[in-house]
């Protein structure tokens, strides 16, 4: 069953719809928002959400910030993709559950797409993702049937394969959260968020993907990759550091690439955390300018005349 309200953002109203994507016997939710009433609908952003994650880290905490608004008030069709277990998904990760990130790039991604084609079908996309976000819907671009709809390109925020322990207090940060995780799954059998709500969950398997991923050296690969743009965060030691990210870049082989690492030290309003990137309501009147004007380069570039988009 479809749920849907209706927002007031920045002098904006912006539809927010939930509907259900059935994965087996997982209920998966797909949230959808755009403009109110507006037509024709720009290109579909697809979004997935890092570890330990929900869709509502793409929304403010507080105020009228949020990328998801931000871009649907810009005019695109943005869809928030929630995994198994995550967010107001059902049923939420407990003890028992068994999964990991194999069922989300097999199973979970390619359910939702599927979804996204029949609503907007055969509309060239956007794809984005928040840190471990971006590896899942990396992988699934790995696995795309070739009749897919063609990407304009890639978004990724504070994404990384790894972590180079390049510092004392990195390597101590690092430490400190995995030995708070394995306590976590050690008492309750699976790791998460205190208190929040909706649930952060992440069952035992995906934690320990996760070390595995960012252990492993990764070759070099040549997938063929879209036109990609890389947000990271210069305030954050783990997650979406700039040297990280250009790391993960570099594992990526050639491809047409940018980096921005957003600090006040590049002349930024404010030094974000790899959350505040998508969540600070600065972020609107900072780096996500950048962001919209890359989205629209890409739009251009594709259909070689202005893009449809407009605030």
């Amino acid at each position: 069953m479809a749920v849907m309200r209706t927002i007031s953002w920045r002098g904006s109203r912006i539809d927010i719809k939930s509907q259900t994507v059935q994965v087996g016997s997982h209920q998966l939710e797909l949230r959808r928002c755009c403009r109110e009433g507006k037509e024709p609908l720009g290109p579909p952003i697809v979004a997935v959400a890092g570890f330990l994650e929900s869709n509502e880290v793409f929304f403010a905490r507080k105020g009228e910030g949020g990328l998801a608004p931000f871009l649907a008030a810009l005019g695109y069709d943005v869809y928030l993709l929630e995994l198994r277990g995550r967010g107001k998904s059902w049923p939420a990760v407990t003890k028992a559950s068994d999964w990991s990130f194999e069922e989300n790039i097999a199973e979970d991604i390619p359910a939702h797409l599927q979804t996204i084609a029949k609503l907007r079908p055969d509309e060239p996309q956007f794809w984005l993702g928040q840190g471990i976000g971006s590896l899942l819907l990396h992988c699934a671009y790995e696995r795309r049937p070739p009749a897919s709809p063609p990407l304009l390109g890639m978004v990724h925020f504070a994404a990384s394969r790894g972590v180079l322990l390049d510092s004392r207090r990195k390597t101590s940060a690092s430490r400190q959260w995995w030995l708070a995780a394995q306590t976590m799954k050690l008492f309750r059998g699976y790791v998460g968020v205190p208190f929040s709500d909706p649930p952060r969950r992440e069952t035992c398997q995906s934690l320990a993907e996760l070390r595995q991923w960012q252990r492993e050296a990764m070759p070099e690969q040549s997938l063929n990759l879209p036109p990609s743009l890389y947000i990271a965060s210069e305030n954050s030691l783990l997650w979406g550091n700039p040297n990280d990210t250009r790391r993960w870049i570099h594992t990526l082989g050639p491809h047409n690439a940018r980096l921005v690492a957003v600090g006040k030290r590049g002349g930024n309003l404010r030094n974000y955390n790899h959350r505040e990137l998508l969540q600070h309501a600065n972020a609107c009147d900072d780096h996500f300018l950048q962001l919209q004007a890359w989205l629209e380069e890409q739009c251009v570039c594709a259909e070689g005349k202005p893009a449809n988009i407009s605030a």
